[in-house]
C-alpha cells in the first residue's frame, strides 16, 4: 500500500495539471490555480485518505482539455479533450479505460457515473450521449431539446441527472430508467453557466454571468434563496455531495 502522503502529493499535482489547462479558457493561471487547489483539496478528504487510489500516468496526449469531471463516488476521471476524444481513468484501478472517440460530435461537457458505469457526453445540439465505460461504445442517447448544453451534474446517489442549456431552462433526468423527469424554467437566460445538484437531489445551485449563486427547490421548482450576488460572472463551481460546502469562483479571481 502507497504511502498516504505520497498519494496525496502525486495526486494535488495531478489536479493542479488539469486544472490548469481546464481553465486556460476561462483566463489564466490565477484562476487555474484557485480552481485546482479547490478541487484538490475537496478529492483528497474523500478519495486519497482513504487510499484508494494508485499512481495514475496520466499524459496529455490529445491536445488541450476542454471539460473534466469527477464521478460523484470519485472512482473515474473524465477528460474531454481539444481533439473530441474523451478518456476515462479509474481511480481505484490505475488505468485508462477505452478511448471514447467522438471526433463527429460537438461535444462540450462530460460526466461519469459509476454504479451504471457510463460516460455522459453532453453536446452542442442538446443530445446526451450515453457511452460504456469499459467497451468505449455508445449505448444510448437522451434527448429534451435542441439547445446547447453548458453544464451537467450528477446527483451524490447517481439516480439523478441535472442538465443546463444556453437559454437558461435545467432539464432533470431519471438515470436508473434513462427517463426524462421535468424540466424548470430560470430566469436567467443565457446567463445560467453552472448547474450542481446537492446531495441526492432535494435542492440544487444555479450560477452564472453577472454573480448570481442561488439555491433552488427542485419539487417546487422554485429559488429558495440567492447565496452570493456580485458584478463579477462566475467561472467555475462546486458543490460537496452532503449540502455542506458551496464554492466559486469569478473573473475577479
Amino acid at each position: 500500500m502507497m504511502n498516504s502522503r505520497i498519494i496525496y502529493l502525486f495526486a494535488t499535482g495531478l489536479l493542479l495539471c488539469v486544472g490548469y489547462t481546464y481553465a486556460q479558457g476561462f483566463g489564466g493561471a490565477n484562476i487555474s490555480n484557485q480552481i485546482s487547489r479547490t478541487v484538490s483539496g475537496a478529492i483528497s478528504k474523500n478519495l486519497f485518505d482513504r487510499m484508494l487510489v494508485p499512481e495514475l500516468k496520466i499524459r496529455n496526449e490529445s491536445g488541450e482539455v476542454k471539460d473534466f469531471s469527477v464521478s460523484p463516488d470519485n472512482r473515474f476521471f473524465t477528460l474531454l479533450h481539444d481533439d473530441n476524444t474523451v478518456r476515462v481513468w479509474d481511480a481505484r484501478q490505475g488505468i485508462q479505460r477505452p478511448i471514447i472517440f467522438a471526433q463527429s460530435l460537438p461535444v462540450a461537457k462530460v460526466a461519469s457515473v459509476s454504479k451504471l458505469d457510463i460516460a455522459l457526453l453532453a453536446s452542442d445540439n442538446g443530445v446526451i450521449y450515453v457511452y460504456d465505460i469499459y467497451t468505449g461504445e455508445k449505448i444510448n442517447q437522451l434527448s429534451h431539446k435542441q439547445e446547447k448544453i453548458v453544464d451537467l451534474s450528477v446527483s451524490k446517489d447517481e439516480s439523478l441527472l441535472a442538465v443546463a442549456y444556453e437559454d437558461g431552462d435545467i432539464a432533470f433526468w431519471d438515470l436508473s430508467k434513462m427517463s426524462h423527469l421535468k424540466n424548470i424554467n430560470t430566469p436567467y437566460g443565457d446567463d445560467l453557466k453552472f448547474v450542481k445538484i446537492e446531495g441526492n437531489g432535494q435542492t440544487f445551485i444555479a450560477a452564472g454571468e453577472d454573480g448570481f449563486v442561488d439555491r433552488w427547490s427542485l419539487d417546487k421548482a422554485e429559488k429558495i434563496v440567492s447565496l452570493e450576488q456580485r458584478d463579477d460572472d462566475v467561472l467555475a463551481l462546486w458543490v460537496s455531495g452532503n449540502n455542506g460546502t458551496i464554492a466559486s469562483f469569478d473573473d475577479d479571481n
